[in-house]
């Protein structure tokens, strides 16, 4: 997993510092906005900080999994497979405790470009927002 220092770009291509952007969520704290944890989890994915991906999964969610060590291990691994390249938000909407965010993201296995594209469900609960579920979208 790349490391990061805190004055480097975000790896969620913010155009933000790392320790301005995605940094003050990794290390506790709660997402403003849908778009912000969206950012933040694919920077997690980037950095492989799969307990945050864990943490900020809705356990009402499909992508549940009770089975942690299990869960950490396909996070982990699926982190490992990819350099998370470049992120796009092409639209998002909240209304009332639901955020939606479609997004396009660029991740390069070795030297091929491969692309998830997601409208992405967040869930306002316990005041936080946490990621509920996805639907892939046609590769625009």
């Amino acid at each position: 997993m790349p490391k990061i220092g805190p004055n480097q770009p975000c790896p969620c291509v913010s155009q933000r510092k790392y320790k301005k952007c995605c940094r003050p969520l990794h290390t506790g704290g709660h997402s403003p906005t849908a778009v912000a944890l969206m950012r933040s989890r694919f920077s997690a994915y980037a950095l492989g900080l799969t307990d945050y991906i864990i943490e900020t999964t809705d356990p009402n969610g499909p992508q549940w999994q009770a089975d942690r060590l299990r869960w950490q291990s396909d996070v982990s691994r699926f982190s490992k497979a990819y350099d998370f390249v470049h992120l796009a938000i092409l639209s998002h909407e909240t209304v009332e405790e639901t955020g939606t965010v479609s997004f396009r993201a660029t991740l390069n296995k070795g030297s091929t470009a491969e692309f998830l594209v997601e409208k992405s469900r967040f869930s306002w609960v316990s005041d936080r927002w946490l990621y509920h579920s996805g639907i892939p979208l046609e590769h625009p």
